[in-house]
């Protein structure tokens, strides 16, 4: 009787089944714990090791899966300056972890790379010739394998279903991009690959790349003034305190019309309709700045962050070189000192707690 067919049991998994589909590692540590072979001071070593990085990861080891290969990256983002281990204390708890694992897996009769596939699934990825879409494929065959479900009844639902149970599961990325990714190989398999189902999927529409207005929708006139002042920006030109200065990088240019734009859409966000907004000068206006710049400080919580500080100033600079009233250049010279004063510290008090276990240990 093969074990791993109690181990991956598939009668009683939901499609969106929140568990894991494989040993985790608190079925590791009941394991080691009740095995009378091994030594009790080893076991107690592997234990405490085990639950140590469980910690480290940030996630309760009924979560974590028991396997080295889906652990070992995020063990190896541990910072062991913030858990005031020792590099040979950090060393032994790897050791510790991966001897444990090994024995649990070789007890139990785990596969090393999670849920077995299902014979249809197998015979399907032995005709796969490229080895990059079998590992992308991988992760969704093991999740049908498990729930009995066939290689002909993929669905578009049954990939987004898969990956919000990898989201809930397992440390590995989501998203849509990985997504369409894996969308991608199914379909070309199914184009190239002898015996794979003719099941072609649909592929996702990727999250626009803003929320609210497009470019394209903003007034045409304040398109035009925008378009002029990032074009002045890139060659030779004054600043608003009269110094002569070489053109901005692209980069530069780039970052300046997404600032701009999203300065837009937030006023927009806020009531403001965007037909009023005709102009730089009218983006400008005290009337326009003042709700805006509110919402960027209700979206931190009533504290001014770095972004917000720094566009109050570049709008500054913007409203001298454009002419705009003196009423909009002292409304925006108000804010700029006034939240200068709260300027967030360079280095965060997290950084400078592991900075400083770094410089006063070994």
């Amino acid at each position: 009787m093969d074990d791993r067919k109690q181990i991956f049991s598939s009668k009683n998994l939901a499609l969106d089944s929140p568990t894991l589909d494989e040993p985790s590692l608190a079925d590791a540590m009941a394991g080691i714990a009740a095995d009378k072979s091994i030594p009790d001071s080893r076991c107690r070593h592997w234990l405490t090791s085990m639950r140590s990085l469980a910690t480290g990861i940030g996630r309760p080891p009924e979560s974590l899966p028991c396997r080295l290969i889906a652990l070992r990256h995020n063990i190896n983002q541990i910072n062991p300056a913030q858990w005031n281990w020792e590099a040979k204390t950090f060393s032994n708890h790897k050791a510790n972890l991966k001897a444990a694992i090994n024995h649990f897996m070789e007890a139990q009769n785990v596969p090393r790379r999670g849920a077995p596939f299902a014979t249809e699934w197998k015979t399907l990825f032995e005709a796969v010739p490229g080895q990059k879409p079998r590992r992308i494929l991988s992760g969704l065959a093991r999740f049908c394998s498990v729930r009995d479900i066939l290689p002909s009844k993929i669905t578009e639902e049954l990939v987004t279903q898969y990956f919000r149970h990898r989201e809930i599961t397992t440390l590995q990325r989501v998203g849509v991009a990985l997504e369409r990714e894996v969308i991608k190989h199914w379909n070309e398999c199914a184009e190239k690959v002898s015996g794979w189902p003719q099941r072609w999927l649909d592929l996702p529409d990727l999250p626009k790349k803003c929320l609210g207005a497009e470019w394209s929708e903003f007034p045409a006139s304040l398109r035009d003034d925008i378009e002029a002042y990032l074009a002045n920006l890139a060659r030779r030109h004054l600043t608003a305190n009269g110094r002569r200065r070489k053109g901005s990088k692209a980069s530069t240019v780039a970052t300046r019309r997404r600032e701009l734009e999203a300065f837009v859409r937030t006023a927009n966000s806020t009531g403001i309709p965007l037909e009023s907004l005709t102009s730089l000068s009218a983006m400008l206006h005290p009337d326009v700045v003042r709700p805006t710049f509110e919402a960027y400080l209700d979206r931190s919580d009533g504290k001014p962050k770095g972004y917000a500080i720094d566009l109050a100033w570049k709008l500054h600079s913007i409203t001298k070189l454009v002419g705009a009233p003196a009423d909009s250049v002292a409304c925006l010279e108000g804010i700029c000192l006034l939240w200068e004063e709260a300027r967030p510290a360079l280095i965060t008090e997290k950084n400078m707690t592991v900075i400083r276990a770094v410089l006063m240990s070994d």
